[in-house]
């Protein structure tokens, strides 16, 4: 339709409209259904706050009517989420999002294979947003949707250990936050943000639970990769970062230290004990020796970060 055509029909449903509340309430199924019609015009239109007005007019009649749980309130928190999705408004996407899996999952269980499109677009704004824990959470709820099926699609379990894999190519410090949420609960039991650190450490209990499943999975590719590279091609860099990301966020300090060795003597085929570009690998492996209770060696390592960062200020 041209924009001439859009505007005569946008001119005839709002007169619909304003009839209809003469003597209907705003959340009739036929009031809906107009709404549904001008926000679409709007959309069509690309009057995009007037559009996201009226897709939201549909949720709030639609919650005013059914009991949560309903599929007509599933459908209209989507149509307003993957609206503004297309806007990139990230923040009330996912508020949107979370608000349609709070929905779903009254009347469905976590790994129900019907949240696979909610659970990727929540953990795809996480991870764009930099909130790599709980974008971690729900890529690992993704997998388990994907594994609840009795033939799987390897191509794209793949694809989500992919995506994981990058969260802990990014991710630094994982150890204290559990003990830090812990500590708070115990020393102010009746606080007001308690609840929320509880719903906090279950999530990262929820991970937790997970990183036995992709260490396994990064172990098994560093297998076969090993069987077509040398321990030091600089192609295994990145899955020995990862494999030792994950065993610190498991406490495993024994593979921990095995596989930030194996990538720092893969680095240093190529760099400098100096390069600043190494410090967290030195920092990592000083505090894991440390943690062993090997202080010698972790001197050592500790020596190294200083020498990579008077290094960096003198560049």
């Amino acid at each position: 339709m041209n924009k001439r055509d859009l505007d005569k029909a946008l001119f005839y449903y709002e007169k619909v409209l304003e009839n209809q509340l003469k003597t209907l309430s705003w959340s009739t199924p036929s009031v809906i259904d107009t709404y549904q019609s001008i926000g679409n015009i709007h959309r069509e239109k690309q009057n995009n706050d007037q559009a996201s007005i009226y897709f939201r007019k549909i949720l709030d009649s639609q919650l005013e009517r059914i009991q949560l749980g309903d599929t007509s309130i599933s459908d209209a928190y989507q149509n307003l989420g993957d609206f503004v999705l297309e806007k990139l408004n990230l923040d009330k996407t996912l508020h949107i999002y979370l608000e349609l899996l709070n929905n779903e999952l009254k009347t469905k269980l976590y790994e129900d294979f019907s949240l696979i499109h909610i659970y990727k677009t929540i953990a795809n704004i996480y991870y764009k947003k930099g909130i790599l824990d709980q974008s971690l959470i729900y890529y690992n709820r993704l997998l388990d949707c994907y594994f609840q099926k009795k033939t799987r699609d390897q191509s794209t379990i793949d694809e989500i250990y992919i995506s994981i894999g990058k969260i802990y190519l990014k991710k630094r410090h994982f150890n204290q936050t559990l003990l830090f949420y812990q500590k708070q609960n115990n020393n102010h039991p009746l606080h007001g943000k308690s609840i929320d650190n509880n719903k906090l450490i279950d999530n990262i209990f929820f991970e937790k639970c997970h990183l036995e499943q992709s260490f396994h999975y990064f172990k098994k590719y560093l297998h076969k990769q090993l069987k077509i590279y040398p321990k030091k091609d600089p192609i295994l860099l990145d899955t020995y970062y990862i494999l030792a990301n994950i065993s610190l966020a498991k406490e495993n300090f024994d593979d921990a230290l095995k596989y930030f060795l194996l990538l720092l003597n893969n680095e240093l085929e190529r760099k400098l004990f100096y390069d600043s570009s190494l410090q967290y690998i030195f920092k990592a492996i000083a505090t894991i020796y440390f943690k062993k209770q090997n202080y010698n060696q972790s001197l050592i390592y500790f020596n190294e970060l200083i020498d990579c960062q008077l290094q960096k200020k003198t560049n």
